[in-house]
């Protein structure tokens, strides 16, 4: 509908070429599938950057884009080149947050030792527990509990 009411406004030359190339870049996205487009006319990025049109993208359960981009033929100019650009930046942090496994525990195993523990000895086991294919976080018995799967006392057998 934002192409629509565009359309029926009068625009100047130029204003309609960047319509008719957003009315082609929404029938190329269609053609992928039925995905929502929504058209932001008020987003307005760097222009001495960017000259057409910017995008961001965005999915559903995160907050923040996880996609932007646009053309930008004039940086293209600056460095002397001829011709048309488009790029964009995926936030791949973003992404990882949503895809981010939420565990019950912080760790697999806390491995607890007490004062005076050989720290080679220490290590060695918490190389042992890591090499299994658990997560293991090696801390003094004086450090603040974490949620853990299995508590390790250093010198004990594991337990549950």
């Amino acid at each position: 509908t934002v192409l629509d009411r565009l359309f029926a406004l009068d625009l100047p030359g130029s204003c309609k070429d960047a319509a008719a190339e957003l009315q082609a870049v929404c029938r190329a996205l269609n053609a992928f599938g039925d995905y929502p487009v929504c058209i932001d006319l008020s987003i307005t990025d760097d222009t001495d950057y960017y000259n057409g049109v910017l995008f961001h993208g965005y999915i559903d359960g995160v907050a923040q884009a996880v996609l932007s981009g646009g053309r930008y033929d004039q940086l293209m100019n600056r460095l002397g080149k001829k011709g048309s650009a488009i790029g964009f930046a995926v936030y791949i942090s973003e992404l990882e947050l949503l895809l981010a496994e939420r565990n019950e525990f912080d760790v697999d195993v806390a491995l607890c030792y007490p004062k005076g523990a050989d720290p080679a000895a220490v290590a060695e086991k918490a190389k042992q527990i890591a090499a299994s294919g658990r997560t293991v976080r090696v801390q003094s018995e004086t450090d603040p509990a974490v949620s853990c799967r299995t508590l390790v006392r250093f010198g004990e057998e594991a337990r549950p």
